[in-house]
């Protein structure tokens, strides 16, 4: 007994799909982030100029064969943050955050190699980019001061007399001592 599946569909040649770097497109990875790949916020009140930017192609580093030797699709980008067309207050966030992306002398260098098209690294930087600014725009807000309550007060010294107790019970030694 044969058992026949009916015709084969027919073969389809591969399609291949838009850049990540084209204009007007967006990765579905971040389609609610803001961003659109080639680096602008959408949102109108910041921008980070392009000649602000330094994006340098350099090799990148670890196993790929021949192709790591010949071509450079790693990305590192630098962002002086005193040079640049930021407001006051988000430079001073920018430089008080403990971030080991950015140098001391107030200059944020973010290094990617993590695809293998130069486009999509320098996307990806350029997003980790925009997330560090976004991330000194934010306002803190302040620690509102409370009071411990009464209750917590008393269960704290309940558990300090208890572990007293404990402790001494301990250190009491029933017998002789034997010189």
């Amino acid at each position: 007994m044969s058992v026949t599946a009916g015709p084969t569909p027919p073969i389809r040649p591969p399609v291949r799909k838009e850049s990540m770097g084209s204009p007007g497109k967006t990765s579905n990875r971040d389609s609610g982030s803001g961003y659109d790949m080639l680096g602008g916020v959408r949102d109108a009140s910041l921008s980070l100029p392009e000649n602000e930017i330094e994006i340098t192609a350099i090799r990148a580093q670890g196993p790929g064969g021949q192709n790591v030797n010949k071509v450079s699709s790693a990305v590192h980008l630098r962002f002086d943050i005193g040079a640049s067309s930021l407001p006051d207050a988000y430079k001073d966030r920018l430089l008080k955050l403990r971030d080991r992306r950015i140098t001391q002398n107030g200059v944020v260098v973010i290094k990617i190699q993590r695809f293998r098209s130069q486009d999509k690294n320098r996307a990806e930087a350029m997003r980790r980019l925009h997330e560090l600014v976004d991330s000194a725009m934010e306002i803190p807000r302040e620690r509102k001061p409370t009071k411990p309550t009464a209750a917590s007060r008393k269960k704290r010294l309940a558990s300090k007399s208890h572990r007293g107790e404990l402790k001494i019970s301990r250190t009491k030694f029933s017998g002789e001592t034997e010189i």
